[in-house]
């Protein structure tokens, strides 16, 4: 279960979690892509450097998510859909389109709720 992030509070909560997140695009025969990048807040958007693969896979499949793995306490994660392209210097720009906080499925905790409010 998990609960919608407004994406015009989406910045600053990025940047409340740092630069570390997973880039997840689809790669051919849609298999996922999952790799480390350091993603920065550039108007209206989140860019980061990636390797070929990654570019390959967003000009071939734009629609890509980003999670950052540890948001506010170790039991929540920031996930973020939007579509990307690559610039001619080779960095990926996000533009989010949806953005939700979502507790680890299993964690057993009675006493932590699904959902951790925003704002």
């Amino acid at each position: 279960m998990s609960i919608p992030v407004d994406l015009t509070a989406l910045e600053q909560l990025v940047a409340t979690l740092g630069s570390e997140a997973l880039l997840i695009t689809v790669a051919d025969h849609s298999r996922p892509h999952v790799v480390s990048v350091l993603a920065s807040w550039t108007d209206h958007a989140i860019t980061m450097g990636a390797g070929r693969r990654s570019a390959h896979n967003v000009g071939a499949r734009p629609d890509v998510t980003l999670m950052w793995t540890a948001p506010h306490d170790e039991h929540y994660r920031l996930i973020v859909d939007g579509t990307a392209h690559t610039t001619e210097s080779g960095r990926i720009i996000v533009t989010p389109t949806t953005a939700v906080l979502h507790r680890i499925a299993g964690s057993g905790d009675p006493d932590i709720p699904t959902c951790l409010p925003v704002g």
